[in-house]
């Protein structure tokens, strides 16, 4: 028998009495459940970093906003409450969407954690045709909520110093956006359907490279969408790929060391960068799919349950 709740299921009352063998979860469901069953198998499923380096990282990020522009952001938002430090240590085991440096930060109060790579949203679509010496100098951000949590104001920086560059914004709160001043050449762009032409026609070949500067993520799923279209990468440590190969990590946050990696990506060859989109692209297809998730959560659940399914 199995019950499925919301990861936010509020009725105490209706849950309280209900005695289970294995729970499997997060949220406050997860926590009041497993304070009701302390006997039960209790496995954390971790979509997010670890919410004690969530809460550091982005204090940092917002501390830095006001060091840099002299106020404090009145719109930024971070994670919501689907984690606290208390579902690691009363937790049994871990299955962990990210990368090996984000999940060390969580060994020291669960173990074992299993490691899971995101699945990208891919579609059927018409074929992949951009000119590189064109798009070359035009960059992605493809995110959502949490902007300065995910590094845009460091690129509204970036951007402004540089001028002969463009960065096109999807899928950003506007709200946030208010915190901001961007310069004209940072495009903020409608929400997109990824598995629509629209997509192929204005986001994958008009664009080489994706970008994220996020302080803290469960592997950044739009990351890997972007890969199995062939973008390349120019990410953070704690974006979640930090084993990937075709990953481009900047040394730290400084915005001159932004800026040099900007234009190293820019000034590289049309034909270097067709052979780093095939590449991107064949990797992001042996590791991101959803068939490729299954075959491995399949086999972390197994290891788990000692048993073959």
């Amino acid at each position: 028998v199995i019950d499925i709740y919301p990861a936010e299921y509020l009725h105490e009352d209706d849950i309280y009495d209900i005695k289970y063998d294995v729970i499997f979860g997060f949220g406050p469901t997860y926590m009041k459940l497993i304070t009701n069953n302390p006997n039960a198998l209790k496995i954390l499923f971790i979509t997010e970093n670890a919410p004690w380096v969530v809460r550091e990282k982005f204090a940092e990020r917002l501390d830095w906003y006001k060091e840099r522009t002299g106020k404090f952001p009145q719109y930024a938002r971070s994670r919501t409450n689907f984690y606290v430090d208390e579902m690691f240590s009363r937790s049994d085991y871990g299955i962990s969407i990210n990368g090996t440096n984000n999940i060390s930060s969580m060994l020291s109060k669960l173990r074992p954690i299993y490691q899971l790579n995101v699945n990208a949203l891919y579609g059927k679509h018409k074929d992949i045709n951009k000119d590189h010496k064109r798009t070359r100098r035009k960059f992605l951000w493809f995110g959502s909520t949490g902007a300065i949590h995910k590094g845009l104001d460091l690129l509204v920086e970036v951007f402004r110093r540089l001028p002969e560059y463009q960065l096109d914004v999807y899928g950003a709160n506007q709200l946030e956006l208010k915190d901001m001043e961007l310069p004209s050449n940072i495009v903020i762009c409608n929400k997109i359907n990824v598995l629509s032409e629209r997509f192929i026609d204005e986001v994958v070949n008009e664009h080489s490279y994706v970008i994220s500067l996020s302080c803290s993520e469960g592997m950044q799923s739009s990351i890997a969408t972007c890969m199995m279209y062939g973008l390349i990468p120019i990410v953070s440590n704690e974006t979640g790929y930090d084993d990937n190969p075709y990953a481009i990590i900047p040394e730290s946050y400084d915005i001159n060391q932004i800026m040099s990696v900007i234009k190293k990506c820019a000034s590289t060859s049309s034909e270097e960068l067709f052979k780093l989109e095939h590449d991107v692209m064949r990797f992001a297809s042996s590791h991101y799919t959803i068939e490729q998730f299954t075959e491995t959560y399949n086999q972390i659940i197994s290891k788990i349950f000692q048993y073959d399914f």
